[in-house]
């Protein structure tokens, strides 16, 4: 026997009452929506009430009577756990990694946010990004987002490339690449230069042609004409040619330096940034005018980090 059926007084409950009518009423299974609700308030049958569970075949859901309407509570072609291989997936029966989600009109395009083991010193995790077009993998790009300020950070996928929109702080900054020489799993790793100003250099060696020679900043660091001067303020330059005594001038973004003919002369250019983005909101750590603020009082508490 399958479908529904009320009980009277003195029925007797049989077994194929409690295997079929008994258990699909707990959770009642119906090909579709409309055997769903030909199965309430005819004669014999029982009548809807708030919280009633039912499943349909048809559209694999599992459905919650309101008290006025059926609504859907969970779709397992949308949200499936894996319980075997401890995997959550939404629009994925097949989850790759711990949580995947994949974008629903687009297969196998989604998000991974897998958690590793953690011990007492080592927890590994990742989020991924990944997607597949046919045979050949395809480059994602990831971004994150907040809706005040729109985007935050951009991860390019094709060459790995990290972007922050406004300002990046660190306790340590370094690049870390495969050494170019020693090979095998051998690293070579080098800090910043750091300082209280958000200075920006300029360097380059030139010969003194007739004892003369004209440095145009942008042009010698490849940027459009007035560029150097929209970026700086406040520069410091210097110049040397061993065994010889020069002289150097800057007016605006041109560097003129004079000493000995044919002189082969080094020449640097420091000076500190004043662009809009060392600037107001953009640049929490300098002030209006875009000034380092070198020492602060933290004005919010330390965020909680996780305990091993």
């Amino acid at each position: 026997m399958t479908g529904t059926k009320n009980w009277s007084a003195g029925d007797v409950l049989d077994a194929a009452d409690v295997n079929s009518i008994l258990a699909n009423q707990v959770v009642m299974v119906f090909a579709n929506s409309t055997a769903r609700d030909a199965g309430f308030g005819g004669s014999g049958e029982p009548t809807l009430a708030e919280g009633m569970f039912c499943y349909l075949n048809d559209t694999n859901e599992f459905q919650v009577y309101s008290g006025s309407a059926w609504a859907t509570i969970s779709d397992p072609e949308v949200v499936f756990v894996d319980s075997a291989n401890s995997r959550f997936g939404i629009n994925t029966a097949t989850p790759y990694e711990s949580f995947d989600m994949t974008h629903l009109n687009n297969l196998g395009v989604g998000t991974e946010i897998t958690y590793g083991t953690h011990s007492n010193t080592v927890f590994t995790g990742y989020i991924n990004f990944h997607g597949y077009q046919g045979a050949a993998t395809q480059y994602r790009n990831l971004g994150i987002y907040n809706g005040r300020q729109g985007q935050l950070m951009h991860f390019t996928g094709s060459s790995g490339l990290v972007h922050c929109n406004n300002e990046f702080t660190a306790g340590t900054k370094t690049f870390d690449i495969p050494h170019p020489i020693k090979g095998g799993d051998w690293r070579l790793r080098h800090a910043s230069v750091e300082g209280p100003r958000h200075d920006l250099i300029y360097r380059g060696t030139v010969t003194l042609t007739g004892g003369t020679a004209t440095v145009d900043l942008d042009e010698a660091s490849g940027m459009t004409a007035g560029t150097w001067e929209a970026l700086c303020r406040d520069p410091w330059t210097m110049a040397a040619s061993s065994g010889n005594a020069v002289e150097w001038v800057l007016d605006g973004s041109t560097l003129t330096i004079t000493g000995p003919a044919d002189a082969v002369c080094n020449w640097m250019v420091m000076a500190e940034r004043h662009d809009d983005q060392v600037k107001g909101e953009k640049a929490p750590s300098a002030d209006d005018d875009g000034h380092l603020v070198t020492e602060y009082e933290r004005d919010e508490p330390e965020p909680n980090l996780p305990t091993e």
